[in-house]
């Protein structure tokens, strides 16, 4: 457990057998560590230096235990002030990883990552660098570890949102259509991000601070017996492609419907208590779902959700889904 801290396995196991017998004689050490006479007093050395144990005052030779509390928070302060040093180096290695060139290189700035795992590393790792914020085009399939393709949950963005990082997301149409799939998005709204829906997305996409970005290459297509998946991913750096996929970007998320369902709504029409639901009927109508796939998509049947869709559109005294999702805009429901 204490490698980490530049403890080795024996010397550990030595100041584990100390801690359990301050009086053990040098023999009974050595045989309860496992060592030899030669090899203990090496390793005591070597735990006296590192601030674990220290010299007894008695008349005998002899070494006592460090207390753990105080030894091993020793060597933890010691490691973080070691990172911090690190950390300060990295603008050093940025500089030099950025140094311009007398020839440009456009390999230097897209690399191809392989595997599903290796790009669920890199989206991870593109999440962890943003300092500001996070831009993410949402649709299937998924990378994420350790999640089914239609349940996927990036835990790392509920870290990052408490942390001040901004994530604002589009997510197609397609998605909001994954049965359950209405019950994560709602977790990362309550945690704050800035949501919008399209009913078609070009690409999966993701951006952090307008510095990085990841995208996929290639996909694997579903079959009966496997969702599809991604095989392959782009990681863009700084670049004009960069700032093209930014762009891109910014220009769907004008064009996007707000994942939001605003407390006038809920008022004017006597749903307060049903305000998500209504939310997400909301933006699935808007999105171009059908009725049978937005039914599938909340568990609740199909006349349950034409009931509701008829009510809201007399409501908002219009004809049609599409005239519906003008007039909630025009009022601020969404």
């Amino acid at each position: 457990m204490l490698e980490t801290l530049g403890v080795t396995d024996m010397e550990e196991r030595v100041y584990r057998a100390l801690l359990r017998d301050p009086t053990a004689a040098p023999c009974d050490l050595a045989l309860a560590a496992g060592v030899d006479r030669t090899e203990l007093r090496r390793l005591l050395a070597l735990l006296e230096m590192k601030g674990l144990i220290s010299r007894s005052a008695g008349r005998s030779p002899g070494y006592v235990s460090v207390a753990p509390d105080v030894a091993v928070e020793g060597l933890i302060q010691r490691r973080q002030e070691e990172l911090e040093l690190i950390r300060d180096y990295l603008p050093q290695l940025r500089k030099e990883y950025r140094h311009p060139t007398d020839k440009w290189n456009p390999m230097e700035f897209v690399e191809v990552v392989s595997g599903r795992e290796a790009v669920a590393s890199r989206f991870e790792q593109l999440q962890q660098s943003a300092t500001e914020s996070i831009l993410i085009f949402d649709k299937p399939p998924y990378a994420l570890p350790d999640d089914a393709d239609t349940h996927p949950v990036n835990r790392l963005e509920f870290q990052r949102l408490e942390e001040g990082v901004r994530y604002r997301t589009i997510y197609a149409g397609e998605t909001l259509a994954i049965p359950g799939r209405s019950d994560v998005i709602h977790a990362y709204l309550r945690a704050g991000e800035a949501a919008r829906v399209s009913p078609e997305l070009p690409m999966k996409l993701a951006i952090a601070d307008r510095r990085l970005a990841i995208m996929p290459l290639n996909v694997n297509a579903s079959t009966q017996h496997a969702p599809s998946q991604m095989e392959s991913a782009v990681v863009v750096h700084q670049s004009s492609l960069l700032d093209a996929l930014a762009t891109l970007f910014e220009a769907f998320w004008d064009r996007a419907l707000p994942l939001s369902f605003s407390a006038e709504a809920g008022k004017d029409l006597g749903t307060e208590g049903d305000d998500e639901e209504m939310e997400v009927v909301l933006a699935l109508l808007t999105a171009g779902l059908t009725d049978e796939a937005i039914a599938h998509q909340l568990g609740i049947s199909i006349r349950t959700v034409r009931r509701r869709i008829r009510r809201l559109m007399d409501h908002l005294g219009v004809a049609s889904r599409f005239q519906a999702g003008l007039q909630a805009a025009k009022r601020g429901w969404i």
